[in-house]
């Protein structure tokens, strides 16, 4: 799923373009993955945030939290920040990206990717 424009001020980042979601577990409307099966997950997220300092967090089912930050209140660009993240989800758990601070750059092609595969 990748983000490349619409408001990004609500907590849930939404991302508006799908490329590939086997299973049907995106669902663009609330920007929420629900694991369509209990099992292992990887997920990938990739953030190109604005200028200025910024936060997020990757949240994994209701347990885990991956934060994601830049802190360098100077920069007068953007720049990209990437995690990964392992985690054992039951079926219709949720996986999302929220934005709790600063922005995320809007382009096409979107520099804002999540993506993720179900390993067992």
């Amino acid at each position: 799923a990748g983000f490349s424009e619409g408001d990004n001020e609500t907590t849930v980042l939404h991302f508006n373009e799908l490329f590939l979601n086997y299973g049907d577990g995106y669902v663009l409307e609330d920007g929420h993955f629900r694991a369509p099966h209990q099992g292992v997950y990887m997920f990938i997220i990739g953030v190109e945030f604005g200028p200025g300092p910024a936060m997020g967090q990757l949240v994994l089912g209701s347990r885990d939290k991956i934060p994601i930050h830049k802190a360098n209140e100077e920069e007068s660009d953007g720049s990209a920040m990437t995690s990964f993240a392992m985690v054992e989800l039951k079926k219709d758990e949720l996986v999302w990206f929220e934005l709790m601070e600063g922005s995320v750059v809007k382009r096409s092609p979107p520099g804002t990717l999540m993506a993720g595969d179900r390993k067992s």
